[in-house]
C-alpha cells in the first residue's frame, strides 16, 4: 500500500517516497521503521482492544460528524460517547443500506448501551452519596431519579411531580421500602376516611343496630365531616405528589450514609440489596391497611360514643 502523503502515527511526520514504512498487523497503523523500533510496539496499541482500524487522511475527511440522537450535539468523527450528555454515538449514524438489524434489535442495543449514570461523573456527590452509590441503591428508574436528585442537590429543588404519589402514595412508599411514610400515610388516609366509611356502612346489611342508630342520629354531622375529610385527603395526595420525590431523595441519602457507616461490608451488592424496589411490599401494606380498617371498625362498633365526642370537637373547630 502506498503511504506517501500519510502521517506516521508516532512522530506525525508525512511519509515520502524515501521512507521505510512498518505497518501494524493488528490495526494497520503506519510508522517510520525507526519510530517503530524506538517504541517497540504499535503507537495505537492501547486502542486494539476497541477494534481500532487506522484510516487514511482522505477517509477521515469523508467521515460525517457524529450527532447525538439524545441531545443533538455534534461530536468529532470517531467518538464513542457524546461530549455533552455522555450517550453512546456508535448508533448515531447508521446507514439504511448497511443496517440490516430489526427495529427490535436496534432498540435493545440502544438501551443496553445507554450510560448507566446518564452522563454524570460516577464519583460526583449528590448530597452524601455519589452518583454511583445512588444508582446502585435506586435500581429501577435510575435515569429518572439521577437528574432529579442532581437538581435537588445543586439548586435545592423541593418540588417535582410524582404521579404514583398522587393516586397511590402508600403503595409507592412501600414499594420503595419507605415503611415509615407508608404507615403514616396509611393511617392518616384511613382516619380521614372514617366519615365516608360510616355513611357507606349505613346503607349495607348486617351493620350492628347500635351503630346504625348512631349514624342515623348524626347523619348531618357525618355528611359535613365527609366533605371536610374528603377535601383534606385530596389535598394530602396533591401535597405528596409534589414532595414525594423529595422525600425519596432524603431517604436515599440517609440510607446510603447509614450503610457506609456500618462495619458489615460496604459493597455494591449490599447497597442494591437494601435499596431498589420490592413489589411484594405493596401487597403487605394493602393487608396492613385492611387490618387497620378492621380495627377501626371494631372500635366504632364497640364504642359509638366516641363519635359524639368527635362531633362536639369538630363542631367547635370547623362549624
Amino acid at each position: 500500500m502506498n503511504f506517501i502523503g500519510q502521517k506516521c502515527v508516532h512522530c506525525g511526520n508525512v511519509f515520502d517516497e524515501k521512507d521505510s514504512v512498518v505497518v501494524c498487523p493488528d490495526c494497520g497503523s503506519p510508522h517510520h521503521r525507526d519510530c517503530y523500533k524506538e517504541l517497540g510496539r504499535c503507537a495505537n496499541e492501547s486502542l486494539h482492544a476497541e477494534k481500532f482500524r487506522w484510516k487514511r487522511e482522505e477517509e477521515k475527511k469523508e467521515e460525517k460528524e457524529s450527532v447525538c440522537r439524545i441531545c443533538g450535539t455534534s461530536n468529532i468523527p470517531g467518538g464513542k460517547f457524546c461530549s455533552e450528555c455522555g450517550s453512546p454515538l456508535e448508533y448515531s449514524f447508521e446507514s439504511e443500506n448497511t443496517d440490516q438489524s430489526s427495529s427490535e434489535d436496534r432498540i435493545r442495543r440502544i438501551l443496553e448501551d445507554m450510560p448507566k449514570y446518564v452522563g454524570f461523573d460516577p464519583e460526583e456527590d449528590l448530597g452524601g452519596a455519589t452518583v454511583k452509590e445512588v444508582s446502585d441503591f435506586v435500581g429501577p428508574n435510575t435515569m429518572y431519579y439521577l437528574p432529579l436528585f442532581k437538581r435537588m442537590k445543586d439548586f435545592g429543588a423541593k418540588f417535582s411531580f410524582n404521579i404514583s404519589c398522587l393516586f397511590f402514595p402508600s403503595l409507592y412508599f412501600a414499594n420503595r421500602k419507605m415503611w415509615g411514610w407508608a404507615i403514616i400515610v396509611t393511617i392518616v388516609s384511613l382516619i380521614l376516611g372514617i366519615p365516608t366509611a360510616l355513611l357507606y356502612f349505613a346503607e349495607s346489611d348486617g351493620i350492628p343496630e347500635t351503630l346504625l342508630l348512631f349514624i342515623q342520629q348524626h347523619s348531618v354531622f357525618l355528611e359535613k365531616a365527609d366533605a371536610v375529610t374528603s377535601t383534606l385527603d385530596f389535598f394530602l395526595n396533591i401535597l405528596l405528589c409534589f414532595i414525594g420525590n423529595r422525600l425519596y431523595y432524603k431517604y436515599v441519602m440517609r440510607s446510603v450514609k447509614k450503610i457506609k457507616s456500618r462495619n458489615d461490608g460496604f459493597t455494591k451488592q449490599r447497597i442494591a440489596q437494601l435499596g431498589g424496589v420490592k413489589p411484594v411490599n405493596m401487597i403487605i401494606i394493602t393487608f396492613i391497611k385492611l387490618g387497620i380498617a378492621f380495627l377501626f371498625g371494631m372500635v366504632a362498633t364497640a364504642i359509638p360514643g366516641m363519635f359524639a365526642m368527635l362531633e362536639d370537637f369538630s363542631a367547635a373547630m370547623f362549624f
